[in-house]
């Protein structure tokens, strides 16, 4: 616009011109505000449904933490003896004991049979005979015997020993229950790379509680340097 044009405009005109370029000038800036406002907002929604996710995952690793606290703190816990309710063969204690893997698992079957009619001491002298020729789960039970004191006074240096024989037949519970002796130090020295090491070995079989824990080990960065991938990687894999 020339100024010899402004000047021919009414003092009325001139006012409203002014009132027009002043609104141009803020709605622009303003606009551009708003457009912030609004991107924020967006970014906001999605990160609140993310976060919602997260607790619910968080809320699955609490369930499962309390779990671990019960494993630990109970003196009387023997999960592998969880087993199905098959009748199991008749075997007197004295019978001789024969190395034929059939013999075994019958020695085993009637020391379980035994445990569920808490003859505990019964029990602890066939788990003996059985884990002595090789048997995986009768090695676990009989580190369980000696951790809980069932049937046989407690002692962790011999629960250690055969948790150790039982876990390194690939028994995962046995490697789970090891893990957690070297990170307490019960019967072992305390050892976090030891505690990860079994961790590892039975969450990757599967096992919920050692998957668990092996994520809190990645977290904390406890006898393994921190890794945020790998934590998340086990909290959902015992999440699922």
């Amino acid at each position: 616009m020339k100024i010899t044009t402004y000047y021919k405009l009414t003092e009325q005109d001139k006012i409203n011109l002014i009132k027009n370029l002043h609104k141009n000038s803020y709605a622009t800036k303003y606009q551009k505000t708003f457009k912030r406002i609004n991107d924020l907002e967006k970014e906001v929604a999605d990160l609140n449904a993310k976060c919602s996710a997260i607790d619910k995952l968080l809320a699955k690793c609490e369930a499962l933490e309390q779990r671990i606290n019960e494993l630990t703190g109970s003196q009387q816990e023997v999960s592998e003896m969880n087993v199905e309710e098959n009748e199991a063969p008749t075997i007197a204690v004295e019978h001789p004991v024969q190395q034929d893997d059939k013999a075994i698992q019958a020695i085993y079957e009637e020391a379980m049979e035994l445990y569920r009619q808490y003859k505990f001491k019964n029990a602890y002298v066939l788990f003996l005979q059985a884990a002595e020729l090789g048997h995986a789960k009768a090695q676990f039970c009989l580190a369980a015997c000696y951790q809980n004191e069932d049937g046989i006074k407690k002692s962790m240096s011999e629960a250690v020993k055969w948790y150790t024989k039982a876990a390194e037949q690939g028994h995962a519970k046995a490697q789970f229950y090891l893990a957690l002796c070297y990170q307490n130090g019960d019967g072992i020295n305390k050892s976090m790379s030891e505690a990860v090491k079994w961790c590892t070995k039975a969450a990757e079989q599967g096992h919920t509680e050692a998957q668990f824990n092996l994520a809190v080990c990645y977290r904390n960065g406890d006898g393994v340097d921190k890794n945020k991938s790998e934590a998340v990687k086990w909290y959902t894999k015992a999440a699922e």
